[in-house]
């Protein structure tokens, strides 16, 4: 070669993988994910199954047994090769999902002033960790008809372990106050029916032949059945209510802006109209507005909100920790220094998630966590909203998905007003809604044309 004549260089190009190679690897990948979905939910809706049923010693925290840890962290290594091979995907998400991110830093920034510090850290892992593995799920099965139809599976299996057990097993599976079946107790066993029954439900207009849907149909009565003997009355009146929710969530999706904010505010009207018409005739006649709330309990529940607004007054800002307010060490657990029922009923939540929350992490922490809420069912609208208007009035597997994940967000809003399950990660509703938020939250990307 002469001197001065510029050297070539040959660049070595990477051979392309061929379209053959990428599809069986991307199938595979999904029929992984599903296959670890699927225990992950049974998991998520039974748990350990109880087969007698006895009270926690107080102080125990059930987010503190080792079968839970171990099942979380097998499920954890069981995602590990979804994490690798679509990590690119995974870091998108997470990335859309900031203010879930920050929310958690706030949460570990808190175990710092916290009540119980090492229980806080405890649980602040174990939420990271969940949230890891449904972002890992989500993202590997990708499809929102094949996940969905995975989660009615599992409630599937639930109801049927439910239903053998009541039947086999009648005397330990009902309870003094309701069926408990193999949970522990009448209460989540509510809880865990109620969401099978809502994902069975969204589940038959997905599923294609007649045999299948008489069969879901069959669960689903069975699910309901089961529903009713907890006595649970709040999942019981959730159930009635998101029965009402799908049709006019799909009315108001399929309207123009002006009816829509039209009917909100008739609505608005009808109920404010006659609060202030019974606040200024008692107002007028000298009445007590609240009279008719004395002696109202609702099931004792009022005693725990007094003693958790108390609570709240102490620390109004950044509260106890999270985690570190309910079954911590008994030695400085605030409330098994009441001396009354309270200490000696083994409480483990405040039955109020808006007042867990503000009593754990204060005032502002309640504050990012309604953003990420309010920030979570406002694009579950923008979700819906766009997929009724895509099918054309067709009722589409897109508009189903999309409609259940609105109806829950609904559903777990109200749930939160009795029960506490906002950001507990231990709960079947607090694992349940981290799962929507992240399924919303990719819609949200794919929507704007993010390949996730």
């Amino acid at each position: 070669m002469a001197v001065g004549q510029p050297m070539l260089v040959r660049r070595r190009r990477s051979a392309p993988v061929p379209q053959a190679v990428v599809r069986p690897t991307r199938n595979a990948l999904q029929i992984w994910s599903v296959l670890v979905a699927f225990p992950a939910m049974v998991w998520t809706l039974l748990g350990v199954p109880v087969l007698e049923h006895v009270t926690l010693p107080t102080g125990v925290a059930e987010d503190a047994d080792t079968t839970g840890s171990l099942v979380t962290l097998i499920l954890l290594g069981l995602c590990v090769p979804i994490m690798w091979l679509r990590r690119g995907q995974i870091v998108r998400l997470a990335v859309a999902m900031w203010p879930l991110l920050l929310l958690c830093v706030f949460f570990a920034i808190s175990s710092t002033w916290a009540l119980d510090p090492a229980t806080s850290m405890r649980r602040i892992l174990r939420l990271l960790i969940t949230i890891s593995i449904l972002i890992s799920l989500a993202v590997g099965v990708g499809d929102y008809r094949k996940l969905h139809l995975t989660i009615a599976a599992a409630a599937v299996v639930v109801v049927l372990l439910d239903a053998a057990d009541t039947v086999l097993m009648p005397g330990q599976a009902m309870m003094d106050d309701g069926l408990a079946a193999l949970h522990y107790t009448k209460n989540v066993a509510g809880l865990s029916l109620l969401y099978t029954s809502i994902s069975i439900g969204f589940a038959w207009p997905l599923v294609r032949s007649r045999w299948t849907k008489a069969c879901v149909t069959v669960v689903l009565l069975i699910g309901c059945g089961l529903l009713a003997l907890t006595r649970s009355t709040t999942s019981q009146a959730l159930v009635v209510v998101s029965i009402g929710l799908a049709p006019t969530i799909y009315m108001l999706s399929r309207l123009e802006d002006a009816p829509r904010r039209a009917i909100f505010a008739g609505v608005g009207i009808l109920l404010l109209v006659p609060l202030y018409l019974y606040y200024a005739t008692n107002m007028l006649t000298g009445n007590d507005p609240l009279a008719v709330l004395h002696g109202v309990t609702f099931t004792e529940r009022t005693d725990i909100w007094s003693f958790m607004l108390d609570e709240i007054a102490k620390r109004p800002v950044f509260g106890a920790g999270y985690g570190s307010f309910w079954q911590i060490d008994p030695a400085i657990q605030p409330s098994l220094k009441l001396g009354n029922w309270i200490t000696t009923a083994t409480i483990n939540e405040g039955h109020d998630g808006y007042l867990d929350v503000i009593v754990s992490v204060g005032f502002a922490g309640f504050a990012m966590v309604m953003f990420v809420l309010g920030r979570t069912i406002w694009l579950a609208c923008v979700w819906v909203r766009r997929a009724v208007l895509a099918a054309g009035g067709k009722r589409t597997d897109g508009v189903v998905v999309a409609m259940f994940q609105l109806c829950f967000l609904i559903v777990f809003c109200i749930h939160n007003f009795s029960e506490s399950s906002l950001f507990f990660n231990s709960t079947t509703f607090g694992t349940l809604f981290l799962l929507v938020l992240i399924q919303v939250e990719q819609a949200n990307l794919r929507m704007k044309g993010v390949r996730i």
